[in-house]
């Protein structure tokens, strides 16, 4: 059910494995000169879990073409991600001027219309939902976001838990919650909620040095791919040094493409 990692070095290299069922989500590849994103095609209010004929802030509708990016990057080196937060209660969709929903921070991030600072801003400000139930086909509607930038900035955001600013040269994350650990975060319900696969990232990020390479982090995720009905549909790993992303599909680490973006901006 998803790992994510950043890692500073002699590169900035982020990446991420989406494990999901194949019918819990229709999803798609955005891949164009300044971004590359896992999207989901949200039809309207209604799909967004907005009734018609509700005013409701732009925040909750803002899709570009409709698409709604769960996990990307973009040429600006702007990682974010939605991993599921297994059997977390807290902050449950829901509609209000104060309220802004976990999508929208990560989608907006990828477009590059927030810095992070401005999405740490937002998350502080007002209170972070969760997506609407039945948007994704999955156990738990919870999520998390582990998010960063080209300067070396590292975030959290946990709806129902707030956010945080993380130190250090690397970080990872899988489906517990981080800022608050679950009552029941036991050795028994470890494999539940991924910590296996999050010790091993930790662990090869830990043992890692300045020279980690997007080889390197191809290789961390492949180290922590899953298989069967829930397995990886697709790991990524971006580059700043490159300003590109390696990405392979259906956890085949053989086959694996580069997709380069444009120069970025001054």
């Amino acid at each position: 059910m998803c790992t994510a990692f950043v890692r500073y070095g002699d590169d900035y290299v982020c990446g991420f494995n989406m494990d999901i069922s194949s019918e819990a989500m229709d999803w798609q590849l955005l891949m164009d000169e300044a971004q590359f994103a896992v999207t989901l095609r949200m039809n309207g209010k209604a799909a967004a879990g907005v009734p018609e004929g509700i005013a409701v802030p732009r925040t909750y509708t803002d899709f570009e073409q409709g698409m709604l990016r769960l996990h990307g990057v973009n040429r600006y080196g702007r990682f974010a991600n939605q991993l599921n937060n297994m059997r977390f209660a807290k902050a449950p969709f829901e509609i209000g001027e104060n309220c802004v929903p976990l999508y929208h921070l990560a989608d907006a991030f990828i477009r590059g219309k927030y810095t992070l600072r401005e999405v740490e801003e937002l998350a502080r400000e007002k209170k972070v939902v969760n997506l609407p139930q039945g948007a994704v086909g999955i156990p738990d509607m919870g999520m998390h976001s582990l998010m960063s930038d080209a300067e070396g900035h590292i975030l959290v955001v946990e709806p129902g838990n707030g956010c945080a600013v993380l130190s250090g040269p690397y970080a990872a994350m899988s489906n517990f919650a981080v800022l608050e650990l679950p009552g029941d975060f036991t050795p028994e319900n470890f494999g539940y909620y991924g910590k296996d696969r999050y010790d091993t990232a930790l662990s090869i990020l830990r043992e890692s040095d300045e020279s980690f390479s997007a080889q390197d982090g191809l290789k961390l995720l492949e180290a922590v791919q899953q298989t069967g009905r829930w397995g990886t549909r697709i790991s990524f790993v971006y580059s700043g040094n490159e300003n590109a992303v390696y990405y392979a599909l259906e956890h085949d680490f053989a086959n694996v493409k580069k997709h380069c973006f444009a120069a970025a901006e001054a």
